[in-house]
């Protein structure tokens, strides 16, 4: 009877132990998984700071902006604002240059074509008409203007008028004197009309009016 109950005894070990063994491997695969699978609750969850529910897109972008610096924004600036001024400066060069150019090639052709005038009108000093403030004087003597009516343009404000007004009358006498319509003239009020109209008395084909 002994012996069975220890047959008995030994049989049930070794079906109890297998199970023992599963169960406590089973326990331990389990361990392993809530070990493995650690979420990082901070990011699946907003931050709480003094209280107040912060989301932690928020964060990041707060942390960033502190990234950037004053330096680095200056590091930034600096060659872009001398990009800027670079740009200008050239920008108001070119701007300069090519006023000069135009009003140097204005001049040349305003001294060309009075020059052209005084010859047809047979002036003894046609050359007057390539200095500055002769000129002036060889355009009011064509136009049978006395020349110190010129002074009357240092009047403030009234001389330039006046000069406007005496400019446009000598202006008439010479499109009379070469043959021209006389309301020709008129074009000198208009820069541009002016340019074309010195052009035309210069190159015109009409001929003298008597006198």
């Amino acid at each position: 009877m002994k012996k069975v109950k220890n047959i008995l005894l030994a049989v049930m070990l070794i079906l109890f132990i297998p199970f023992v063994y599963t169960e406590s491997t089973f326990a331990q695969s389990i361990g392993e998984i809530e070990y493995e699978e650690d979420f990082d609750f901070d990011q699946m969850f907003d931050t709480y700071e003094n209280g107040k529910l912060i989301d932690s897109t928020e964060v990041s972008l707060e942390n960033l902006k502190e990234e950037i610096s004053d330096s680095n924004i200056e590091d930034i600036s600096g060659p872009l604002l001398g990009l800027i001024g670079g740009a200008s400066a050239l920008a108001f060069a070119g701007i300069y240059i090519t006023a000069i150019i135009i009003s140097l090639a204005t001049y040349i052709y305003s001294a060309i074509t009075l020059k052209k005038v005084a010859d047809k009108l047979g002036h003894p000093k046609s050359w007057f008409a390539w200095v500055p403030i002769l000129n002036l004087v060889l355009k009011f003597q064509l136009g049978e203007q006395n020349p110190w009516l010129l002074l009357l343009g240092l009047i403030p404000i009234v001389g330039s008028v006046v000069i406007m007004v005496l400019t446009v009358i000598v202006t008439i006498k010479i499109c009379e004197k070469l043959g021209h319509e006389k309301l020709l003239g008129l074009l000198t009020l208009i820069p541009i009309g002016a340019i074309v109209l010195w052009g035309i008395l210069a190159w015109g084909k009409a001929k003298p009016a008597n006198k």
